[in-house]
């Protein structure tokens, strides 16, 4: 797990986040970047939990008898929230509570690698899969699936490409721009671009290299996973465009039990181990 000052207060962090923010609306990726996304993750974990829980009960434990597998969907590019290696092996931020959440429970999971977001809501649906690692909490997911609290949220925003100095947010109306598919964040083009031209990629990769090769002059994403995925062709930020993606766990309808399992655990994870 990333690791990070134990006792950074609630008003640091936001201190440090708004820094990091503006190194990464420079199109800087190194170490600042990734501090800042530590002391994005503290300030979540300062944050009250969304969904109460009554922490020191043991809910679902008949049924936690009969379901002790559970069939995980992990994105296969999502760093460094989820991933999935070659050798089947989930890494990043998910992974780190999920094991958190197996020691408490007993639950173990069956990794399946999907392709994107879309395509683990799909296993869901399909009946594939039981849980889906990393999922944002929407109006239109939550009609298929049930959802844990919250474990981290990503800030929008608009990027574009280092070279397009002139292109700013309140430009992009008149010009195209890449979304992620099942990304919330998507959402927020009709607000302030409603008459850009829209292309869908499957992965925030896909989109990232869309964008480098100008096949779209923007891309819309979270200010995390875009430019973790960027690498060498890092983008530049455009701007914040408000709101934010709520990142949770993501069960089928018919578990309830589950998601009382997972909040139970999520509730009982110290500051102290979600920062070593």
């Amino acid at each position: 797990m990333l690791s990070f000052p134990a006792r950074l207060t609630q008003v640091q962090s936001m201190t440090a986040m708004n820094d990091r923010c503006r190194l990464i609306g420079r199109g800087s990726l190194d170490l600042r970047a990734i501090a800042w996304l530590c002391a994005l993750f503290l300030m979540i974990s300062f944050a009250p939990p969304i969904c109460a829980v009554d922490a020191t009960s043991k809910p679902g434990g008949d049924w936690l008898a009969r379901h002790s597998q559970v069939r995980l969907a992990v994105q296969d590019d999502f760093s460094p929230v989820d991933s999935a290696d070659g050798k089947g092996l989930q890494h990043g931020l998910a992974a780190d509570y999920l094991r958190m959440i197996a020691d408490r429970t007993g639950l173990k999971f069956r990794l399946v690698t999907t392709h994107g977001l879309d395509d683990s809501i799909d296993a869901l649906r399909q009946g594939r899969v039981d849980m889906i690692a990393s999922a944002f909490v929407s109006a239109d997911h939550s009609e298929l699936a049930l959802f844990s609290a919250p474990y981290l949220r990503l800030p929008c925003a608009a990027f574009v490409r280092n070279a397009d100095t002139s292109l700013h947010l309140e430009q992009l109306d008149s010009h195209s721009i890449g979304l992620i598919a099942g990304h919330v964040c998507g959402d927020r083009v009709v607000e302030f671009a409603p008459r850009a031209s829209i292309s869908k990629y499957s992965q925030a990769s896909a989109a990232i290299a869309a964008l480098a090769s100008g096949k779209v002059d923007a891309v819309v994403g979270d200010m995390v996973t875009i430019q973790a995925v960027a690498s060498g062709n890092a983008p530049r930020m455009a701007g914040q465009i408000g709101g934010d993606g709520a990142l949770a766990f993501a069960v089928r309808k018919d578990w309830p039990q589950l998601i009382q399992v997972l909040d139970a655990a999520l509730a009982k994870i110290s500051v102290d181990e979600e920062t070593t």
